[in-house]
């Protein structure tokens, strides 16, 4: 094996490490000993790849935008007419929040600990939700254009924004009460945002 073939599995080990322990126990709770010790990696390998927890948190969150991003563009491309594909966003809360153990958005759990309004970490949880929007404005206007005689009345901003709002609430109170169902009536939600 040559020198970074073995240097690339460090960095794996620890982007692994580091991403599953930021997500279960915080980015605050968690420590770059415990990492490094996790991940089986040296300390001088830690700092090669990842210079600061910060820059290791970075790179956590985008590769978790990438992934996720990836995940509900391929759910929405599974539907074919514009409504369906409108609602797949939300329809896609339910089992992604599931398989995530109800612990929320990696995001927004993140951005909660960094009071830094300045900090690239939120500067990547902001564009996250800004891509998200992007595709919600997106399926909007495929919507309205599928029939504009029924759908004249939508704003794809106002949709978007309103759209976006009720995501994160279903994701924040899924979260905090440890149950699925507020993203079931998310559904609901924006299904009656559509509705004259």
């Amino acid at each position: 094996m040559n020198k970074v073939q073995v240097s690339d599995s460090a960095k794996t080990r620890i982007l692994k490490t580091a991403s599953d322990l930021f997500y279960r126990q915080g980015y605050r709770s968690t420590g770059t000993n415990e990492i490094i010790k996790k991940a089986g990696v040296a300390k001088a390998s830690f700092f090669y790849h990842f210079p600061t927890k910060e820059a290791l948190a970075l790179a956590y969150l985008k590769d978790l935008h990438t992934r996720e991003a990836g995940d509900l563009l391929a759910f929405v491309n599974k539907w074919k007419k514009p409504y369906d594909r409108f609602l797949a966003v939300i329809k896609w809360i339910e089992p992604w929040i599931k398989s995530n153990e109800l612990r929320g958005c990696g995001f927004l759990n993140m951005v909660s600990e960094v009071p830094d309004k300045g900090s690239v970490l939120r500067k990547m949880a902001k564009n996250h939700y800004e891509v998200l929007g992007g595709l919600i404005a997106q399926l909007t206007q495929e919507l309205i254009d599928s029939d504009p005689k029924r759908y004249r009345h939508l704003d794809v901003s106002g949709v978007t924004n309103s759209y976006l709002v009720i995501v994160v609430g279903a994701i924040a109170f899924s979260e905090t009460s440890q149950d699925a169902r507020p993203s079931r009536r998310a559904v609901e939600a924006i299904k009656a945002l559509i509705n004259p």
